[in-house]
């Protein structure tokens, strides 16, 4: 089994999303430890998050969103902003995606409605 930070390298959307909370902390007055303790992880880990040099998990961010009173999905939406505003991509080697081709992508929950009543979803009765 690996030993130590087995985790990628912050991409910039990771980085962004470290500032947007760093930011949202100094707004609160708070400090990165009581967010670490508030939201139970490490206060190295947290440190390290919040600096930008560790990627963010999914249940790392969630965390530290619900101890903020925030959603994942706005800090997420607001890094990405930032990062388009940067001209980078969010991820290396994986091209923005443009409002035009956003708009055009079917939602989930649509792409349900077409099915027969009974069908099944990978596998899965509905």
């Amino acid at each position: 089994m690996p030993r130590g930070n087995t985790r990628p390298n912050p991409d910039p959307l990771s980085r962004a999303v470290s500032d947007v909370i760093r930011k949202t902390l100094q707004g609160k007055g708070m400090s990165g430890r009581k967010l670490s303790t508030q939201a139970g992880i490490g206060h190295s880990t947290g440190a390290l998050l919040l600096k930008g040099t560790m990627s963010w998990t999914l249940t790392e961010l969630e965390a530290v969103c619900a101890a903020l009173d925030l959603t994942a999905s706005s800090v997420v939406g607001e890094a990405e902003t930032r990062v388009r505003r940067r001209g980078l991509h969010a991820v290396p080697g994986v091209p923005p995606t443009t409002e035009t081709a956003a708009n055009k992508r079917r939602p989930v929950a649509a792409a349900h409605m077409d099915r027969e009543p009974g069908s099944t979803i990978g596998g899965e009765e509905s």
